[in-house]
């Protein structure tokens, strides 16, 4: 039987980005969607364009939270179906079958499925094929790799049993939560195909330090050793110096080049 898939989209004073992410969502052809939009008491024009879609809209809810990961859980407790992915405004589907590719891929062994995803560069151009990490074990998934978070769909019995998002990330909420679910031995299925166009200028690339610390949050939850905080403390500080670097000369377009496809 094909699953019910919920799309969460969490917002904020989103008005610039927010409707092509709901025609995004409302334009997949799968039959058996969910809807939710949690927006986090918005000053702007938000939710007068989110209202515009409330009758296509399963579940809207406007009120002020503790953060993303608090967006995310109010999302996650309203759903109903038996998959959930987190699509956040400025960002949107790659066509109007990524719904159905995913329930395709469906199997009930699996907790997680992920995909690949495209990062663009709206003031450039630029745009790369970025593959998430497949092993959340290592000390090095945790600074060099990241999840495809937009791209990732999750059981719902995933979240039951491993736990919602820790309000005490602001940043790695996701990274942190994938650490987990390997702890908990969840499978992780991925798939070669490209789900989500991601807008490059989220939280996480715009807090390099904050991402530092709460990768060290993390390796300290799992009792990490000094030997392994000091090379994620290495390895990130040099990455942020060399971004910082690259910001100011060369430019990030020309660093991700070197990296990425």
């Amino acid at each position: 039987m094909a699953p019910t898939i919920t799309v969460i989209t969490i917002c904020k004073n989103a008005e610039m980005y927010i409707e092509g992410t709901i025609k995004s969502v409302l334009s997949q052809n799968y039959s058996y969607k969910e809807y939710i939009i949690i927006d986090g008491n918005s000053l702007d024009n938000t939710m007068a364009i989110i209202n515009k879609y409330r009758e296509s809209i399963d579940c809207i809810v406007s009120e002020p939270d503790k953060g993303i990961s608090d967006a995310f859980n109010k999302g996650i407790l309203r759903a109903k179906g038996e998959l959930i992915g987190i699509l956040n405004a400025g960002d949107y589907y790659i066509d109007e079958n990524v719904l159905d590719k995913v329930a395709d891929e469906y199997v009930s062994e699996y907790g997680i499925i992920q995909g690949m995803q495209v990062m663009k560069n709206y003031d450039t151009g630029f745009e790369y094929i970025f593959k998430p990490s497949t092993k959340y074990g290592h000390i090095l998934s945790l600074v060099r790799f990241h999840p495809n978070h937009m791209s990732t769909f999750v059981n719902k019995n995933v979240y039951k049993n491993v736990g919602l998002y820790n309000l005490n990330y602001l940043v790695c909420m996701d990274i942190e939560f994938l650490y987990r679910c390997h702890r908990a031995n969840v499978k992780v299925k991925t798939v070669d195909q490209n789900f989500v166009v991601f807008r490059h200028g989220g939280i996480s690339e715009n807090n390099d330090w904050r991402s530092y610390k709460e990768k060290n949050m993390i390796i300290k939850s799992d009792n990490g050793t000094l030997v392994e905080l000091l090379i994620c403390s290495i390895i990130i500080i040099t990455k942020n110096i060399v971004k910082i670097v690259a910001r100011h000369t060369i430019g990030m377009d020309f660093l991700r080049r070197c990296f990425y496809k």
